[in-house]
């Protein structure tokens, strides 16, 4: 039996609350202003740093997790989040509406995908 399949990004440092600002962007992109990512992922998970996107060398069924924590620059706001397989439109959206009393605010998002060898995962 191969071994499991893995990719844990973690943002460790992130100093710009208006990082991802108001358009649909790659969440794990290191290119963000004042972020910085620890990770740890198995060899068949590849997760290109400068596109924020994850590209899978073997077929098979995963389970994708997205645990974020957000605030809004100001006022009340609703915090979307997108997976798109490969240029396919979204597999999965999900939102938090996120008030400016509750900042900042924790959300999971989450999706089994089948997945075909070289398919790339967006999270936007």
């Amino acid at each position: 039996m191969p071994a499991a399949s893995f990719a844990e990004v973690l943002c460790t440092t992130s100093s710009g609350n208006t990082a991802i600002g108001t358009s649909a962007i790659a969440l794990f992109d290191e290119d963000h202003n004042s972020v910085v990512f620890s990770n740890q992922i198995s060899d068949d998970i590849v997760w290109d740093r400068t596109a924020g996107t994850f590209r899978f060398k073997n077929d098979g069924i995963y389970h994708v997790v997205v645990n974020l924590i957000t605030e809004t620059a100001a006022g009340t706001r609703t915090h979307t989040v997108t997976f798109n397989l490969n240029s396919a439109a979204a597999i999965y959206t999900g939102a938090a509406l996120t008030p400016a009393a509750f900042d900042p605010l924790s959300h999971t998002h989450q999706r089994i995908i089948s997945i075909s060898a070289g398919d790339v995962l967006h999270v936007k």
